[in-house]
């Protein structure tokens, strides 16, 4: 087998020859000579002498091989080098590739279920829509994977090395990525339903339209990330790093963002119904037409930011930050200014009907002369209040 190997790799370096001399381990696919398991007795039979045996011995001269469409179930395979191998299509259920060399194979479609890859290389390997559901692969190797519309639910990628991965249109349900590093991939419309990501580094990643619902994904990095539409709700963002992340039209409804860092963060029409931002730094953010209704973002610090017509019914922003903020155009009936620092605030057109501003600092705030200052609440205790809107109020 070693032999056939041998010349079938020297035949495929040639332009002449690689047409002529193709070894198929387990026969050639869509003929009558198929016999998907062929290989598969052959590894039985050597392992039936020593457990790891056609690994030790035959593992290193698999590479640039085909075994497409071949039935590989339960196989020990541990180490063996299939870089560059031709793998569509086969089934590889349960099989233990431990610390094998994957890199720029191509598994397309191939059923990988149950199947151990533990600190694997698959540096570049192409797994397209291949099923991966329950898979280990942690401490591996996945770096400029094509991992495109592949089933990844249940699998465990810990620890994984995923920087440039293509995962568009993966199903990562119920997956385990902690501190794995997600960096510079591209994840888009894929699925994250109950993921645990937590402490993994998914910065600068394109995320756009995932469905991160209910995911934990506290303590991650998605510094400049591109979250652009992605489903956050009722996710746990606990001391995840947002800073300069694009959250543009992302739904936030009832996620859980205690200490998260959201400094020039962008979300422009953002959904966070429901939210806790309580002590967030939020500032510079961009919320510009963004649904903050029934939000606390109470010591929150929100300077600089741009809350442009934005939605803030009943949102509580007690002793906030809003130093420089741009409220201007925003509807904030009912909402709760206490304590909070406006000062430098732009307010003009902004509905302030039953809104709170007890002991608020409204320092060189600015305002419109058509702005309905009567249901304003609490205007008697607020700090430095504008001589002309002194003046205006009578008092």
């Amino acid at each position: 087998m070693i032999l056939l190997l041998a010349l079938h790799h020297y035949a495929q370096q040639s332009e002449e020859l690689k047409q002529k001399i193709i070894f198929y381990p387990s026969g050639q696919p869509d003929t009558e000579n198929f016999f998907t398991s062929q290989l598969l007795r052959v590894i039985h039979y050597s392992d039936a002498i020593e457990i790891g045996n056609f690994s030790n011995i035959v593992g290193e001269f698999l590479h640039n091989g085909n075994f497409s469409g071949a039935y590989l179930g339960d196989a020990h395979l541990t180490g063996v080098n299939f870089s560059n191998a031709h793998l569509t299509g086969t089934y590889l259920g349960d099989a233990n590739l431990a610390g094998a060399n994957l890199s720029n194979a191509n598994l397309s479609a191939a059923n990988l279920g149950d199947a151990n890859l533990s600190g694997a290389n698959l540096n570049g390997a192409i797994l397209r829509r291949a099923d991966l559901s329950s898979i280990n692969f942690s401490g591996s190797n996945l770096s400029h994977a094509d991992l495109s519309h592949a089933d990844l639910s249940h699998a465990n990628l810990s620890s994984c090395n995923l920087t440039g991965a293509n995962l568009t249109g993966a199903n990562l349900t119920g997956a385990n990525l902690r501190d794995a590093d997600v960096s510079n991939a591209i994840l888009k419309q894929g699925i994250c339903f109950g993921a645990n990501l937590s402490g993994a580094n998914m910065s600068r990643a394109n995320l756009c339209h995932t469905d991160f619902c209910r995911a934990d994904i506290s303590g991650v990095n998605l510094e400049n990330a591109n979250l652009t539409g992605a489903n956050l709700s009722d996710s746990i963002l606990f001391s995840a790093n947002l800073n300069n992340a694009i959250l543009q039209a992302a739904d936030l409804s009832y996620a859980k963002l205690s200490g998260a860092k959201l400094h020039d963060a962008n979300l422009q029409g953002a959904i966070l119904l429901g939210a806790d931002l309580s002590g967030v730094n939020l500032s510079n953010v961009i919320l510009n037409e963004a649904d903050l209704s029934g939000v606390t973002l109470s010591e929150a610090d929100l300077q600089g930011a741009d809350l442009s017509e934005a939605i803030l019914l009943g949102t509580d922003l007690s002793f906030a930050n809003l130093n420089s903020a741009n409220l201007s155009g925003s509807n904030l009936t009912g909402a709760i200014l206490s304590g909070a620092d406006l000062s430098y605030t732009n307010f003009s057109y902004a509905i302030l009907l039953g809104a709170d501003v007890s002991d608020a600092n409204l320092d060189k705030m600015t305002w419109n002369e058509s702005q309905a200052w009567g249901e304003v609440r609490g205007l008697e205790s607020a700090m430095n209040i504008p001589i002309a809107l002194r003046q205006k109020l009578g008092f």
